[in-house]
């Protein structure tokens, strides 16, 4: 009989999390579920354990493949998913023994493609902060303005506080070659879902201080940021579109800057501050048609993209004065 879940673990470089990760979700009080865990060819011990928890519990599933990244380890998991709704864990985090039981209660009771539950965020072993929920159902066009429009976003871009219906998500796939595509991912699905409900409670443990395949520093690949949100433009339809495209650019090229600065990297990573200037150049017309910023903000959202090393000297002085 097919599982109601199914629960997809990417694992790579992270042998001294992975039990606590594993741990924690076969301990589930709810227990139809498959567990599909894919070594993303893991370069310590983390494909012997999977292979070792196999013989521990038949719900587990393990793939080994070459290296690809965390998009391709989820579309790996994704390729053989046989659960009517999906879940994903990222393997340094771990969950509460109720997670599942309430997130499949809430999408049953509310017949909803996506349930949503609270996380907290730790770092060096302390909870350092929480993201909750009110009990809630959004259906329809609410679906919509709740992922685009909502600035608190209160459903948060994680794929993995989430429960998602299978056949809403069964046939997309995670772009690889990109990090931050869990945003990327929500969008794309959309135009699919009709119903998302959001539950009280924290039940997803985020590990935010770990350098695996989910966590990394500033690097080129830092500027998937501006293609995702290129790519979320042209995804969905255009009046959502249009009310955040710009929004998000100067937010997350905002964000790119000021990583820069707090790494006191800026020598190091030019690279990246002439690829943002390249980004603007090459969809200079679409910007230039959407942006409709006045006043200070244009100024603004002008040296970001033009003169991106003119706003992070001038952050820097102001913050060496300030």
């Amino acid at each position: 009989m097919k599982p109601k879940i199914s629960i997809i673990v990417p694992i790579y470089n992270v042998e001294n999390y992975l039990e606590k990760c594993i741990d924690s979700i076969l301990n589930q009080t709810f227990k139809d579920f498959e567990l599909i865990l894919v070594d993303d060819g893991s370069p310590d011990r983390c494909g012997e354990i999977c292979d070792e928890y196999t013989k521990k519990d038949k719900r587990i599933v393990v793939i080994h493949k070459k290296n690809g990244g965390l998009s391709s380890a989820r579309n790996a998991g994704l390729d053989i998913a046989k659960g009517e709704y999906i879940g994903f864990i990222d393997s340094d985090d771990w969950i509460e023994k109720e997670m599942y039981e309430v997130l499949y209660n809430s999408c049953i009771e509310n017949k909803s493609d996506i349930s949503v539950i609270g996380m907290y965020r730790y770092e060096c072993g302390e909870i350092k902060n929480k993201v909750e929920h009110l009990k809630k159902n959004y259906i329809g066009e609410e679906s919509y303005e709740e992922i685009t429009l909502n600035k608190s976003n209160n459903i948060g871009w994680s794929v993995c506080n989430k429960l998602w219906r299978a056949e809403k998500i069964k046939n997309k796939r995670f772009k690889v070659g990109r990090i931050y595509e869990d945003g990327l991912y929500l969008y794309e699905i959309l135009t699919n879902i009709k119903t998302i409900s959001t539950e009280a409670g924290c039940y997803y443990n985020y590990r935010a201080d770990n350098s695996s395949i989910t966590r990394s520093n500033i690097s080129i690949k830092t500027l998937s940021f501006l293609e995702n949100t290129l790519d979320i433009y042209n995804s969905i339809p255009l009046k959502y579109a249009r009310k955040i495209f710009i929004r998000d650019l100067v937010y997350y090229t905002e964000y790119i800057l000021l990583e820069i600065l707090k790494e006191n990297s800026i020598i190091k990573n030019l690279n990246i501050l002439k690829e943002i200037k390249n980004f603007y150049k090459r969809n200079k017309k679409i910007i230039r048609k959407e942006n409709d910023l006045k006043g200070i903000s244009k100024i603004k959202f002008t040296i970001l993209r033009k003169l991106p090393l003119a706003y992070i000297l001038i952050k820097k002085v102001s913050r060496r004065y300030s």
